[in-house]
């Protein structure tokens, strides 16, 4: 690494570090989360690309994880409570890891 160049963020890090503070770009990257050929945003089109490339770039494991830190389910990826409260048997597995989730 060149001495003027930093470490890169992990997406998931680089994800938070754009959110945070961002209404707008919190809302959009559930959005994107959900479906992002339908997503209806209201950030600049190079902070959507931005946040649709960090998405990309996570994990199976990450983007799971960042879907029920913003209460979407990482099966279906719509909110959580519609799984939970439908006790839709798809998610039964996610809903005995993580009972508490949304209640």
């Amino acid at each position: 690494m060149m001495m003027n160049e930093s470490p890169a963020l992990d997406p998931r890090a680089a994800i938070d570090a754009l959110i945070a503070d961002h209404d707008d770009r919190y809302n959009d990257l559930r959005e994107l989360l959900i479906d992002s050929d339908t997503a209806t945003l209201t950030t600049d089109a190079a902070t959507a690309d931005q946040l649709d490339a960090l998405i990309n770039a996570l994990s199976i494991d990450a983007r799971s994880a960042l879907e029920l830190d913003l209460s979407l389910c990482p099966l279906h990826h719509c909110d959580y409570a519609i799984c939970f409260d439908d006790r839709d048997p798809e998610c039964f597995a996610i809903r005995t890891c993580f009972p508490s989730h949304d209640s």
